[in-house]
């Protein structure tokens, strides 16, 4: 499973992957900066054992603190 998180622009921010079946994003970048208040795209991606893609979304992320 991959999750990216890009900016309204595509500029990409967040790139996470998890090989069990659950995966946890906090609202930071990799270097610990929580993400601003706005509006991202994300993508999560889901693949089998055998890497064939079995689902792949791309969505809109609010952040309001």
């Amino acid at each position: 499973m991959k999750l990216q998180v890009f900016t309204l622009a595509g500029r990409k921010l967040v790139e996470q992957t998890e090989k069990t079946g659950s995966l946890e994003f906090e609202g930071t970048t990799p270097n610990g900066d929580l993400l601003a208040n706005g509006l991202y795209l994300y993508t999560l991606t889901v693949k089998g054992a055998d890497g064939k893609l079995i689902r792949s979304e791309l969505r809109k992320l609010a952040v309001r603190r």
